[in-house]
C-alpha cells in the first residue's frame, strides 16, 4: 500500500472530496487521505466553524491553551466533516457521529465512526498539521512531531522487544526519528483497532526500519506529510482476516 496524500484548501470546501478520493474497495482496501494546515483556517475555512462544528467540538477546541494547538484542533474536525458530508451526501453539520464498543471493555467509548459504518475515518493533528483518513474498512492514521531523544528515552522500553533492538542498533543521532515514525505506525494501528493506547505498546510489531510490518490482518505504511520534522503513518483493516 502506497498512499497519496491531498492537501485541502479553502476552495476545496465546495467540491470535497476530489474526484478519485471515495475510499476504494478493490482487491485492498485503499484509504483517502488528506492534509490540512492550521493556517488554511482563514477565510473560508473559518467562517465555516460556527455553522459546522458541534457544540462539543467547539468545546474542546477552546480548552487549548495554545492558539495554534485550537487552530489545527478545529481546521482538522472541519476537514473531516466536509469530507464525511460530501461522502455520506449530507449536510457537514449533520453527520452522524457515533462511537463503536469499546474492543476491552464494552463501553461506548470505543473507535469513533458514523452510523451505519458506510465508511470508517480516522484523524490525527499535531503542532500545525492534520491528518484525516477515509477507507471503506476500519483505519487509523496518526502525525507526530519528531521526538527528541529526552521525549523517546522513557517510551522506548514500553515498544515490542523487537523494535526495542532495531532503535538500539541504529546511531544515537538516528533514534529519534525512528522512534517517532515506530510509534506513529503503533497508534494508528491501535487506533484503528479501537484499543488506543490502552493496549499495551510491547503487544503489536509494527518495525523501527525504514519499512513498516503490518500486524496481520491489517495494512500499514508510512505517510508522506511533506514537512522534514513531522511523520505519519496510516493502518488499514484488509477485507478478509
Amino acid at each position: 500500500m502506497i498512499p497519496s496524500v491531498v492537501r485541502l484548501s479553502p476552495g476545496d470546501a465546495k467540491t470535497l472530496p476530489p474526484e478519485g478520493f471515495v475510499p476504494v474497495t478493490g482487491p485492498e482496501p485503499s484509504p483517502a487521505l488528506f492534509l490540512v494546515h492550521a493556517e488554511d483556517l482563514a477565510g473560508e475555512w473559518e467562517r465555516s466553524l460556527a455553522a459546522v462544528l458541534g457544540e462539543e467540538e467547539r468545546a474542546r477546541a477552546a480548552r487549548f491553551h495554545r492558539a495554534a494547538d485550537r487552530d489545527t484542533y478545529a481546521v482538522t474536525h472541519l476537514a473531516l466533516r466536509l469530507v464525511l458530508g460530501r461522502i455520506l451526501e449530507v449536510d457537514p453539520a449533520a453527520v452522524p457521529f457515533t462511537r463503536h464498543a469499546c474492543p476491552g471493555c464494552g463501553g461506548p467509548h470505543g473507535r469513533p465512526g458514523v452510523a451505519g459504518d458506510p465508511v470508517h475515518f480516522s484523524l490525527s493533528h499535531s503542532g500545525r498539521l492534520g491528518v484525516v483518513a477515509v477507507a471503506g474498512t476500519p483505519v487509523g492514521v496518526d502525525v507526530e512531531r519528531t521526538a527528541s531523544a529526552e521525549t523517546a528515552a522513557p517510551l522506548v522500553p514500553r515498544l515490542h522487544p523487537a523494535e526495542r533492538a532495531e532503535l538500539d542498533r541504529l546511531p544515537e543521532p538516528e533514534r529519534p526519528g525512528a522512534f517517532t515514525r515506530t510509534w506513529c505506525r503503533k497508534e494508528a494501528y491501535l487506533k484503528g483497532i479501537g484499543t488506543g493506547l490502552s493496549r499495551p505498546l510491547s503487544q503489536d510489531y509494527v518495525s523501527a526500519a525504514p519499512e513498516p510490518a503490518a500486524p496481520p490482518g491489517w495494512l500499514l505504511a508510512d505517510v508522506p506529510v511533506g514537512e522534514p520534522d513531522m511523520a505519519a503513518a496510516v493502518a488499514v483493516r484488509r477485507h478478509h482476516i
